[in-house]
């Protein structure tokens, strides 16, 4: 089978999406019913959920200065041994990176470019 190109691939996606629409609409009535998304529309919730975790951690790491006084009181021992604590937690996050790519890159490409040829 001959490779498309990328304006026919896309030309295909839109011819497609239009035929799902047609399709899709009620015999007698105008208004489109609208297709159901493929995750059953838990997307968005995932996508909020990623959100925050990156709020909550980024945040955390970000203002380290502003609870470095009450991981003190809290640990009771000095402002050295205390900044490890950020210093591993940015770290960890930042190491952990070189580990996803590398599993990434041993995927199948279609896992990692979807749809795209």
């Amino acid at each position: 089978m001959p490779q498309k190109s990328a304006t026919d691939a896309l030309a295909d996606i839109k011819n497609d999406a239009e035929e799902e629409l047609l399709q899709t609409t009620s015999p007698g009535d105008d208004t489109p019913v609208l297709p159901t998304p493929p995750d059953g529309g838990w997307g968005w919730v995932i996508v909020f959920g990623s959100f925050m975790a990156h709020v909550i951690t980024d945040g955390v790491s970000f203002s380290f200065g502003v609870l470095l006084n009450e991981f003190l009181t809290c640990f009771g021992h000095g402002r050295g041994a205390t900044s490890w604590l950020c210093s591993l937690m940015i770290g960890a996050t930042w190491g952990s990176g070189m580990y996803v790519f590398y599993d990434i890159t041993q995927m199948k490409k279609k896992n990692v470019h979807g749809p795209l040829p």
